[in-house]
């Protein structure tokens, strides 16, 4: 979330662009809008602004591609403001509110100004265009022309947001601020009490100034010292100074995403990354953020296919069961045909049933048709085990058809969830799963050309070294595990894999010197045992058993790649959730 520091940092670094010729104006999404800028001295930038649920404001090296469908408020901001100037941005105290500042053209083509006011602190974030004697030209979002608390609709006068709490005299005077906080918050945690007495603070620098001078966020104003009520209005005092030069130190913390304009100190398991500006910091953001959400686009929609394939196969699989079962009877249809033809003579004619002795001499209750003679009944029953040994063969074949799609598709939604699991550039991910597409059959996209995947050697496994100098090597899809194991493993190695379940090939590779005919120590068959439990589709379940020997021992079965035949095996039970 931008605080209102942050946005006049923005502010800041926006000045700079004060002159710049507006080329174009486009609209990306819904909620945001690029101008295309051109400086005498700076050059070309693109100035993005997002409305809507993620408000933002930043300058940015590149654009995006429009959209197709043009908008109202689109039309409106390329009529008004294209071939324009950018005038500036004006920030009241430390608002998160912007107001840009254009010169451009009124309906009749006569020069006029305009601004936008873009208002991050709401939610959703608004944009308006505004008239130079402050009409609403229009807003994105509107609010109705009666609405109680702020209409805004084309035409009326604008009425500028409530100002945000807090008194801006207080960063002129801290130490009267602080008094304030102890007369009106004395039992609100500072970490609240600070931004609601200090406008434009946000919770995260509030944190930092709390813990620079060594006092618990949580703190309650009431139990601070003088001393450390000093020490605090010395350090927001600094922090306001700083603000007021310009000297920013945009930082973000990694992996969370947390931000502010100013150095921040990293938690356990965080690291601080600095920029050069705030524009570069949200760019790179929003820039991560559409790699992550197409990430997960690309992969949710592979989820949802191979999971609805899967379910559908296993009903098949169920039916084709089932109807096997059902053909499993054909050898009494033939044992019947036999007894009549050899006892015809017994068999009376019109009967509908007849008791026979079959050859242990066990009685045998076989109906029969009335209408038909004994010879008639004893082909039928010839013809019913014909169609049913068919029934039977056709029924195998069906069955172990159906058993193969429901392992296939059990191996495709376990590389899915392997994927999910790899931190893999947007470009690398687009490669691997191109490659999955084609080999399972995943339905493209109506006018979109499958994209071929690039031929050579497949990327490598995944590494992890182990302990006592042994290597592992885990195998990330079907393709790669053959390519591991039957031409990357050496004879000597070993090979792990979960029993009768789809799951990734480990190779367990010894440090040299190792003799060759010495089994890896227990350890280290638990971890990578564990490994092999962890990229299979047995990930949740507890006492998994993970087949291991040499790799000498496993040959490839005919058909898909991954599968295989292997001998003198060893198995270990263990659990994917405990350690090593």
């Amino acid at each position: 979330m931008l605080d209102g520091i942050y946005v006049r940092a923005l502010h800041h670094e926006l000045s700079r662009w004060k002159g710049a010729r507006v080329q174009k104006v486009q609209q990306v999404d819904p909620f945001t809008f690029q101008w295309h800028l051109r400086h005498p001295e700076k050059g070309k930038g693109f100035l993005i602004v997002k409305g809507g649920p993620r408000g933002l404001l930043y300058l940015a090296p590149t654009g995006e591609a429009p959209m197709e469908e043009e908008t109202l408020f689109w039309q409106l901001l390329r009529r008004h403001l294209t071939d324009g100037r950018f005038l500036g941005a004006r920030q009241e105290e430390l608002e998160r509110c912007l107001y840009l500042r254009f010169a451009g053209k009124d309906e009749l083509e006569e020069e006029a100004l305009f601004t936008l006011a873009v208002e991050l602190f709401s939610r959703p974030a608004r944009l308006i265009l505004l008239t130079e004697d402050e009409r609403i030209v229009d807003a994105l979002p509107r609010t109705a022309p009666d609405d109680e608390k702020r209409p805004l609709s084309p035409g009326l006068s604008f009425s500028p947001p409530p100002p945000p709490s807090g008194d801006p005299a207080a960063w002129r005077s801290t130490g009267e601020a602080m008094e304030k906080i102890l007369q009106d918050l004395p039992s609100l945690p500072l970490e609240k009490a600070l931004p609601r007495a200090f406008p434009g603070l946000g919770p995260l620098l509030a944190k930092e100034v709390l813990q620079k001078v060594g006092l618990c966020p949580q703190a309650l104003p009431e139990d601070l010292s003088p001393s450390q009520r000093e020490a605090l209005g010395r350090s927001l005092e600094d922090l306001f100074h700083r603000v007021g030069q310009g000297l920013w130190e945009p930082t973000l913390l990694l992996p969370g995403g947390a931000f502010a304009a100013f150095s921040l100190t990293p938690h356990p398991g965080e690291r601080a990354v600095a920029f050069s500006s705030p524009s570069e910091l949200l760019f790179f953001l929003e820039r991560e953020r559409v790699r992550r959400e197409a990430r997960e686009k690309a992969l949710s929609t592979r989820m949802a296919w191979v999971k609805k394939e899967l379910k559908r196969a296993k009903n098949t699989l169920q039916k084709r069961e089932e109807e096997l079962a059902e053909a499993q009877g054909e050898d009494r249809f033939r044992l019947y045909g036999e007894l009549l033809l050899a006892h015809l003579q017994e068999v009376p004619k019109g009967a509908e049933e007849v008791i026979l002795p079959d050859w242990e001499g066990t009685p045998q209750a076989i109906p029969l048709d009335p209408s038909l003679t004994p010879a008639e009944n004893a082909e039928t029953y010839f013809e019913r085990y014909k169609k049913a040994r068919r029934r039977k063969e056709e029924g195998t074949f069906w069955l172990q058809r159906a058993q193969r799609e429901v392992e296939v598709l059990g191996e495709a939604l376990l590389e899915l969830e392997n994927l999910q699991e790899e931190d893999l550039e947007l470009e690398e991910l687009e490669e691997v799963l191109s490659a999955w597409d084609m080999r399972y059959g995943f339905p493209q996209t109506e006018g979109k050309p499958k994209t071929k995947p690039k031929e050579g050697e497949p990327s490598g496994p995944r590494k992890l070294e182990g302990p006592d100098g042994w290597t592992f090597f885990v195998g990330k899809n079907q393709t790669q595990n053959h390519w591991l194991t039957f031409s990357f493993a050496r004879p000597d190695d070993w090979w792990f894999h979960v029993r009768s379940q789809p799951g990734s090939h480990v190779i367990a590779r010894p440090p040299a010197g190792w003799p060759k005919e010495a089994p890896p120590p227990p350890h280290v068959a638990k971890e990578a045992a564990l490994l092999a439990a962890r990229h299979s589709a047995a990930r949740h379940s507890h006492d998994v058993p993970v087949d291991y020997t040499r790799k000498r021992y496993v040959r490839p079965q005919k058909g898909a790649p991954g599968q295989v035949f292997y001998q003198n095996e060893k198995t270990l039970f263990v659990s994917p959730g405990e350690d090593p």
